[in-house]
This record gives structure tokens, C-alpha cells and sequence, in this order.
């Protein structure tokens, strides 16, 4: 899905910025940001044999900076070098939450928690973390709604049919 969404957001630059113009631009911005090296791997893609694009390459690769990804490797390894900082962040807002004295505090924090762990391209494990977590918050109706969110984000219809008929205060059937 990321892939797809990148995938159409150069094609949509490739049809408003006719070719020699985004090449201008990473030629100018020297593909030093994220999206300048997306657009300089999709530059080479179309041109292989551009000698000034791949002068670019090899002077990010000489500076210590990566190759950019390709789209398609990208897609098949979702979680960032950096999933492991997702990770302790939102450990560091789950332990500031059971330290909370009221329940809006308590629902900050959680909040936090699992949205960082969603910021990270950890989905599966925020919907885990945010049901261990949940506690004080089950008959919270704001943090139910985000969780059936992350439950549809983690494909888990059965969770978030759960979390809604929670929020909803409705039973489960005898």
C-alpha cells in the first residue's frame, strides 16, 4: 500500500513537473532529503545511464548516506531501521501512563504509546500493546474509537467489532 501511494505520488510529480524539471530538482536539492532520494531512485529507474544523476548517487553514498530503497523492497519490509526507538518511545509513555494520577492524563499517555507505535509502521504490535495497556481506559470511549482505528489498520475486523461494542457499551452475545 505505502509502494502504491509513493508509486502514484511520483507518477502524479512526473505528470505536473514535465521530467526535466524534477531532475532539476534533485539535482539541485542534491537528493539529501527522503523524498530526494525517492524521486533520484526513481530518476534512475527511467535513466540508467545518467552520468550527472548517478555523480548525485555516489556523492550521498560517499557522505554515509544510503541508497535510496527501492519502492519494491520497501513495501516488503515495512518496519524502519529505526522501529527499535518506536519501540522504547512508546514503552517510555506506557510507563509514564501507569504513573498518571487521573484517567484523562492516563489516556494522553496511552495515546501516545500506540500512536508512536502506528507512527513506526508497527501496527500489529500497537494494537498488542494498546489491548495490554487498556486497563482503567476499557470503558473509555475516545480511547476505544482510536483502538478499533489501529484494529482496522492491523486488519483485525474481530478486534474492532470487539472495541466498538465496548465504546457502545453493548454485551457480547450469550
Amino acid at each position: 500500500m505505502v509502494a502504491g501511494v509513493i508509486t502514484g505520488f511520483l507518477a502524479l510529480l512526473l505528470l505536473l513537473y514535465p521530467k526535466q524539471s524534477l531532475r532539476r530538482l534533485v539535482l539541485q536539492s542534491g537528493g539529501k532529503n527522503a523524498a530526494g532520494r525517492v524521486y533520484l531512485d526513481a530518476l534512475l529507474r527511467q535513466n540508467p545511464n545518467d552520468q550527472q544523476l548517478r555523480r548525485v548517487l555516489a556523492r550521498l553514498t560517499s557522505a554515509g548516506q544510503s541508497q535510496p530503497v527501492p519502492l519494491r523492497q520497501a513495501a516488503v519490509h515495512p518496519a524502519p531501521v529505526g522501529a527499535a526507538q518506536y519501540r522504547a518511545d512508546a514503552a517510555t509513555a506506557f510507563a509514564a501512563m501507569a504513573t498518571a494520577p487521573t484517567i484523562a492524563q492516563r489516556r494522553v499517555w496511552f495515546l501516545r504509546g500506540v500512536r508512536t507505535l502506528q507512527a513506526g509502521n508497527l501496527v500489529q504490535e500497537a494494537l498488542q500493546e494498546g489491548e495490554r495497556h487498556l486497563g482503567l481506559l476499557a470503558n473509555d470511549r475516545e480511547t476505544l474509537i482510536v483502538m478499533t482505528r489501529i484494529a482496522l489498520a492491523a486488519n483485525r475486523p474481530d478486534k474492532a467489532q470487539r472495541f466498538i461494542e465496548q465504546a457502545l457499551g453493548m454485551k457480547r452475545g450469550v
